[in-house]
């Protein structure tokens, strides 16, 4: 049976999860519609299943046409399509349906203030949309948000939904926690954080919708004698004058680690006292995983596809209404006095159900929904 998965970029997490894919289905092969270069700082390997299909036109950000997609339709039996939106994914579903080629939708997941945006919505672009979704024979879709998305927005059947448990690795982190408090006692003195110093993570861009200012904003909530005990740590980002700014005039201790990846990223954190998530119209948020699996606690928006699943409140952190900053100061403040083993223990359960393995699992079963295995091997 071969299976062809299309998306737009390797990323660090996907390549993980495509190589577990490869030794489930050995007829397997990945095509990017984009180019190697747009794989930003990540340091990613090249591997024989993949390829690059040339670019016929691209759109800005409605995506990239590609070539060679009738080839990718006829020399598979199965496609899996890494979204519905982009002019490369339809041209391949309708190629599926004259070909008679089931294909499968993998979906990331979807801010939860969008959905009831969406099911209002009538426009045409919805209208291209539910021609592509209600001709996937199955959905590999993230958590229950993504669900709700597709059984309320396009009335797509929720038997044939299956989680892709989007997954960080973890294999990483367990390698390493056992040297948690040496790392968090290197990243100290790295930064010359003071001994007793509350660390608040934050991991990734700084672009408006990811709030970053939000939290220095609560932070200043707190205590004169309180905020100095504060830092905020901002890994995967450079140094931002606005928001190096804002802390000056706050009065809040900041520091950009800039881009870290491989042991580094890991030991910042573990040095964390938590990871604190801003953000508002975020998918899904895969620092979150991180931080589970990293077991340490988690504060996030509610607007963040990924907290109602990694966060289990009063156990490992709390959600807060997105731009609220009375109720994030709030949830930073109780996520503090949480107790570390209820935080160990919630963050073990959730990596038992978040994993790569679980991720194709469930991607057997929504092969197997097709309904063509048997008549495929």
């Amino acid at each position: 049976m071969r299976i062809a998965l299309v998306t737009n970029i390797p990323t660090p997490y996907r390549t993980v999860q495509f190589g577990i894919i490869k030794k489930r289905f050995p007829d397997f092969t990945v095509y990017f519609t984009g180019d190697a270069r747009e794989n930003r700082l990540w340091n990613v390997e090249a591997k024989t299943y993949y390829e690059f299909l040339p670019r016929l036109l691209a759109f800005g950000r409605f995506g990239t046409l590609n070539r060679k997609l009738q080839g990718v339709v006829r020399e598979n039996d199965i496609l899996i399509l890494g979204g519905y939106e982009q002019p490369t994914y339809i041209l391949l579903s309708i190629l599926a349906r004259i070909q008679n080629k089931p294909y499968i939708l993998m979906y990331d997941g979807i801010a939860p203030s969008r959905i009831d945006i969406c099911r209002k919505n009538r426009s045409p672009k919805k209208i291209l949309k539910s021609l592509v979704i209600n001709h996937a024979a199955a959905l590999w879709a993230n958590g229950r948000v993504s669900k709700k998305y597709f059984t309320t927005c396009f009335n797509y059947p929720a038997n044939k939904i299956f989680n892709q448990y989007l997954s960080s690795d973890s294999d990483p982190f367990e390698m390493y926690i056992e040297n948690k408090t040496l790392y968090k006692n290197e990243i100290r003195k790295r930064y010359d954080i003071p001994p007793g110093s509350k660390i608040l993570l934050y991991s990734g861009r700084i672009i408006k919708r990811k709030r970053v200012d939000d939290i220095v904003q609560a932070i200043h909530h707190f205590s004169i004698e309180e905020r100095e005990s504060f830092v905020l740590l901002i890994i995967g980002a450079k140094g931002d004058s606005k928001i190096q700014d804002l802390c000056k005039d706050l009065a809040v201790n900041c520091v950009f680690a800039g881009f870290h990846e491989g042991v580094e990223l890991l030991k910042h954190y573990f040095a964390a006292d938590m990871l604190v998530v801003p953000s508002e119209d975020e998918p899904w948020g895969l620092v979150l995983n991180d931080a589970v699996n990293a077991e340490i606690p988690i504060v996030a928006s509610d607007d963040c596809g990924a907290s109602a699943e990694m966060i289990k409140e009063g156990k490992n952190g709390y959600i807060f209404e997105t731009k609220n900053i009375t109720d994030l100061y709030t949830k930073i403040k109780k996520t503090l006095a949480l107790p570390p083993e209820s935080v160990s223990e919630t963050s073990q359960e959730l990596k038992r159900i978040y994993n790569f393995g679980n991720s194709v699992r469930e991607l057997e079963k929504a092969i197997s929904c097709v309904g063509r295995i048997g008549e495929l091997q």
